[in-house]
């Protein structure tokens, strides 16, 4: 059980590396998971109205398809350096960030969007696993 101190403290994240040979030599990205103070965010851009963008591995896409612009965004924030600082902080750079992002090869782009879906458990596996995670007397004694 976790204590009063570790879920008000900083709690290490898990950085991950993904290979985008696409994108220019030494092609590698980190990406980190998501800190929960961006859920509206990440969650607009799985809902998002407007044109079609990128597909959720595993899932549907929604109604009115998603904004490539939202996912530009997201993956923007989830890009680390090797010490897993963020690379882009300031709106400035996250907007400057998400148009470069969207410039890049398709493949690219689509791998690490997979990834960040993937670690971040918005999967349509992951939501399913969730369900199951959470039934009625589950985990609770």
């Amino acid at each position: 059980m976790l204590s009063k101190e570790a879920l008000l403290g900083e709690c290490g994240t898990r950085v991950e590396t993904v290979e985008v040979p696409e994108w220019g030599e030494n092609g590698q990205v980190r990406l980190r998971l998501l800190p929960a103070q961006y859920l509206d965010e990440f969650d607009s851009a799985l809902v998002g109205s407007g044109p079609s963008g990128p597909k959720p591995p595993g899932g549907s896409k929604p109604p009115g398809g998603l904004r490539v612009e939202r996912w530009g965004m997201v993956i923007a924030r989830s890009l680390v350096d090797e010490k897993g600082q963020l690379l882009f902080e300031t709106n400035e750079e996250l907007q400057e960030a998400t148009v470069a992002l969207l410039k890049k090869p398709l493949v690219g782009y689509r791998r690490i969007l997979t990834r960040v879906l993937e670690i971040n458990g918005a999967t349509k596996e992951s939501q399913e696993d969730l369900g199951k995670n959470s039934e009625p007397g589950r985990g609770d004694g």
